[in-house]
Formats: structure tokens, sequence, C-alpha cells
């Protein structure tokens, strides 16, 4: 979003047009009639010198449109750096799920995965991972094929990697993107870029 560029003005370009197509004639129309349902991720990603900006827009529309609903993501320390704050109805704070809560998701989600709750009693960067929910469903996704048996002869590194490499298989697997690439190219590009991202942090 542009400088002190209005949200209603972005929506109808930036957001409907350029990305889904949308005349801004129905664009402008949705707006003026308050029939969309705003879903923003990242304002944590907006340049730091734009943010305060992006709220102050963001507040501006929301006193224009009252009855659009809208939605706002942003991790908690960079929201709470903010001087101006949003003027929305709540505030969702999103906590790391607890290890019982892992636990219960699991054991309720079939015997498939006794193996992974085993393999958690003891793993604990597996643990810290499992909280995340992203996470959490990858690892109730991957197909592991591991029996309880095999734990012992496996290290705790080795049932991570396993767990990732058959989640990225299962997804391989349902992707029409595989109709352009090979499976091989494409582990190559995503551990290119897990490569680059664990190099930015």
């Amino acid at each position: 979003m542009e400088k002190k560029q209005a949200i209603a003005d972005w929506l109808v370009v930036v957001d409907l047009h350029t990305k889904y197509q949308v005349s801004q004639q129905i664009g402008k129309a949705w707006i003026q009639e308050q029939k969309l349902l705003l879903l923003l991720d990242g304002l944590d990603e907006v340049d730091i010198n734009q943010r305060t900006d992006c709220v102050t827009a963001l507040n501006e529309f929301c006193r224009e449109y009252g009855q659009t609903e809208i939605v706002v993501c942003s991790r908690i320390h960079d929201y709470e750096a903010l001087s101006t704050r949003l003027t929305f109805q709540a505030v969702i704070y999103l906590q790391p799920l607890s290890l019982e809560q892992i636990q219960e998701y699991l054991k309720n989600a079939g015997s498939e995965l006794v193996a992974v709750i085993k393999a958690l009693e003891s793993d604990l960067k597996l643990q810290e991972l499992a909280k995340s929910p992203l996470i959490l469903s990858i690892i109730s996704l991957a197909d592991q094929g591991i029996s309880i048996e095999e734990l012992p002869s496996r290290s705790n590194a080795e049932l991570r990697e396993n767990l990732f490499n058959a989640y990225i298989e299962r997804m391989l697997k349902r992707q029409s993107v595989n109709i352009f690439y090979s499976h091989e190219k494409i582990k190559k590009w995503l551990s290119r870029l897990a490569k680059q991202m664990l190099g930015e942090l």
C-alpha cells in the first residue's frame, strides 16, 4: 500500500482489480455496499516507516465503512511497538499450544499417529515445533509410516526429517503443479528456499 493511500482506493485498484480481476466499478460497489469480509495478513510485514500510516488508514476505513467486517493479523511484538493502535472491536492473541493440547489433538487424530505421540515424549525440539498449529497439522497429515518398534533405532533428528519428507511427498501428490515440474525439481527448490530462509534468521 502506498503511503497515505486510502484503504478503499487500494482495495479497488490493487487488491480486487489487479489480483482478482474484479472490475473497478464492481469493486467500488462492493465497498460502498459493505459486502466485503477483509482478511488482511501481515501488518508486521509492512515497511516499518509506513506501518503507522497503514493503521491510521485502516481506522479511517472502519469509521467510513463500519459494517464491513475486517480481520488484521500481525506478530504481537511488532503490533505492540506501534504508537497508533487499530480501533477494532476485539483483539485475539494466539498463543503456542501446550504439550497437553498437542497430545490430546494427536490422540484424537487416530491410531496411525501413536509413533509420533511416542516421539514427542522425548524429542524437545519436536515438542517446540508442534506448538505451532501449522506444524502440528503437518505432523498429523504426514503418513510417516513409522511403527513404535522402529523408534529406538531412530534418532530424534531422523524422526523429524521423516515427518517433513512424508508431508512433502503427500502434498506433491495432491498438487496439480506436478504436471509441469518433477518432484525432484520441486524438492531442490524447497531445499534452496529453506537454506535461504535459515540464512536470514
